[in-house]
């Protein structure tokens, strides 16, 4: 899970809406469907977390899962928040194509529905969540070593929650962690910089539709150690 930096400001029919929240689930529902500018609202936020899936790091806009407004906070959790910019964030899999993808291969928001328990879930947003994780080489992610038993009950319910370790994140990350590594041992058989591939590998990249991270950046990460 890369950490998610909000740097621009909420679209104004979102932010109008904000400032008179609905009071319940009922209302939340209907006010999100009757929101106008949804298409404008997910491109920024695509753009403000560099491409990435909020949860599983899927590259938003090759990977062909499509891709959804996220509540980190569900609605029906917090009805009030369904405007607010500081709880949305993009992630993987559209709605109109989860015919496409058995129920155990579902993951992120569409895995977890409307659960969430605020004491465990790990969010996007909270700046040292990438802390809780460890990116295992067979592709699997896992509660990081260092953790305590309380932060490693978060990262296990969140893992589990959000089924970050489904078939296809698993092998996506499996691969990319065998391309990484095999970079890796080239340029030190050669004597090339590590630091030289570490900038490519690492670092924004700008394309046309703005700055991009590598998908599965904190795999990458762990290659590089």
């Amino acid at each position: 899970m890369n950490p998610i930096s909000q740097h621009r400001t909420a679209p104004h029919p979102l932010a109008k809406r904000h400032q008179n929240p609905p009071a319940d689930y009922a209302a939340a529902k209907r006010g999100w469907k009757n929101l106008k500018c949804k298409k404008e609202l997910l491109a920024q936020l695509i753009d403000e977390q560099f491409g990435l899936c909020c949860y599983s790091e899927v590259a938003l806009e090759i990977e062909r899962f499509g891709s959804h407004i996220e509540h980190v906070v569900p609605k029906s959790f917090e009805p009030r928040r369904t405007f607010d910019y500081s709880n949305l964030a993009a992630c993987a899999l559209a709605a109109d194509e989860l015919p496409n993808h058995p129920v155990h291969e579902r993951f992120g928001g569409h895995k977890r529905l409307s659960h969430h328990d605020s004491k465990l879930f790990l969010s996007p947003f909270e700046p040292d969540c990438s802390r809780y994780f460890a990116y295992l080489s067979d592709g699997r992610v896992v509660p990081g070593i260092a953790l305590d038993e309380a932060e490693k009950a978060r990262a296990e319910y969140t893992i589990g929650l959000l089924g970050l370790n489904v078939a296809p994140l698993v092998n996506r990350r499996r691969a990319c962690a065998e391309l990484h590594n095999r970079l890796i041992d080239e340029h030190t058989d050669c004597d090339w910089d590590l630091n030289d591939l570490a900038a490519v590998c690492l670092g924004p990249t700008c394309t046309p539709a703005g700055n991009r991270l590598e998908p599965h950046i904190s795999v990458i990460r762990a290659c590089f150690g």
